[in-house]
């Protein structure tokens, strides 16, 4: 009884959510970023039919920016799984064969030996404060 209950609400939930964020124009969800793209995809959002479009408008950002995420630390985990589930692990190669800022490269590059706190690594530029050189805040590509 309880199943059905929550199955039922967890359907309404899901079709709320994309009644309210979903642009079928545009093939998008909230903003358009790259973020609410894969929280749609992951969390189940995202109609059969409309999951090629999302992927399509989400890989085209993605090359947009030289193969570089939009994503901050929380949706990161997200843009790696989604990725990786709907078979886009040469996306994901590319965005991890970079050197250019914002990758994991650019920080080893310049002389990071562990993850850091944001995409410039242990590189100062004027007026910045040395952010943490030990922070897992980045850590999702380890999964």
């Amino acid at each position: 009884m309880d199943a059905e209950k929550y199955s039922e609400l967890a359907w309404n939930i899901l079709s709320a959510f994309h009644k309210t964020f979903f642009n079928a124009n545009a093939h998008t969800y909230a903003t358009g970023s790259q973020a609410a793209g894969v929280f749609a995809l992951g969390m189940g959002a995202v109609s059969p039919s409309e999951q090629e479009n999302v992927l399509v408008h989400l890989i085209n950002d993605i090359r947009q920016r030289n193969y570089h995420t939009s994503c901050g630390e929380v949706a990161l985990p997200s843009w790696f799984r989604m990725l990786s589930h709907y078979g886009h692990d040469d996306i994901v190669y590319e965005f991890l064969s970079r050197i250019d800022r914002p990758s994991y490269g650019y920080a080893i590059v310049h002389g990071a030996t562990s993850l850091t706190e944001d995409w410039f690594g242990p590189v100062l530029t004027r007026g910045q404060q040395l952010t943490s050189q030990n922070h897992f805040m980045f850590g999702a590509v380890d999964e």
